[in-house]
């Protein structure tokens, strides 16, 4: 989902709490939105990782498809 499609969804809504999950269980509410950073796809297969992981230093860029992402989070 880009930021496009979220703003155009979050605006046809009422003005309702935006929450994500919480590390086991429950919902946090969202309080950071960072700074468009380098994201690389497909990083991880183990299911126990998100898939994606941000840009670090020391990490091989040309293995890995690279866009610009945003973080939510609490």
């Amino acid at each position: 989902m880009t930021s496009h499609e979220l703003a155009h969804k979050l605006l046809s809504m009422d003005d309702v709490a935006v929450t994500v999950r919480g590390y086991e269980g429950g919902v946090n509410t969202v309080t950071t939105v960072a700074e468009p950073r380098l994201l690389a796809l497909d990083v991880y297969e183990e299911w126990y990782y998100g898939k994606h992981e941000y840009v670090d230093e020391g990490m091989d860029l040309d293995a890995h498809n690279l866009i610009k992402a945003i973080h939510i989070g609490v």
